[in-house]
């Protein structure tokens, strides 16, 4: 990958961080529900979730689609973990009281919540911070390149 494309790819994670927390959560309520059901009601649920099993290549032993959708759901947990556990800590980083940059800390939380959580345009977030275009986008590309440390890249 590219800079620019690592760039990208972590101002996306940044957008969809409040979207893959719920996601997260879903997931695991989906898996304690497949898990705590082990009997014919487990297998129902896992047939009115998948919507067709036989399309998405699952097996037609009620045990192995069972173990193969626990496995899936796992998965995709910890897919999205690797993204937002991150990101989680960074965002816990900024808000330390023992931050040595702390107005900058706040921008970026500003950043946060206004731009990638709120998805509010940049004029509206000009308007609101009174910061200047220029300043907005260099603290917004400082945010990106901090997030980028966090995952990893």
């Amino acid at each position: 990958m590219t800079e620019k494309e690592i760039l990208q790819y972590v101002e996306e994670c940044l957008e969809d961080y409040p979207s893959n927390l719920t996601r997260i959560d879903m997931l695991n309520k989906d898996l304690r529900a497949l898990r705590i059901s082990t009997d014919v009601k487990a297998q129902n649920y896992i047939m009115i979730r998948s919507n067709d099993s036989v399309k998405k290549g699952m097996h037609s032993d009620p045990v192995v689609s069972y173990v193969i959708q626990i496995e899936k759901l796992e998965e995709e947990i910890k897919r999205l973990q690797r993204i937002t556990e991150p990101i989680s800590k960074m965002i816990q980083d900024l808000k330390t009281p023992y931050a040595s940059e702390d107005s900058l800390n706040n921008d970026y939380i500003k950043i946060l919540g206004l731009y990638y959580f709120g998805r509010n345009s940049v004029q509206i977030i000009l308007d609101i911070t009174q910061w200047s275009r220029a300043a907005f986008f260099r603290k917004k590309k400082k945010l990106a390149l901090l997030a980028k440390n966090y995952l990893g890249y």
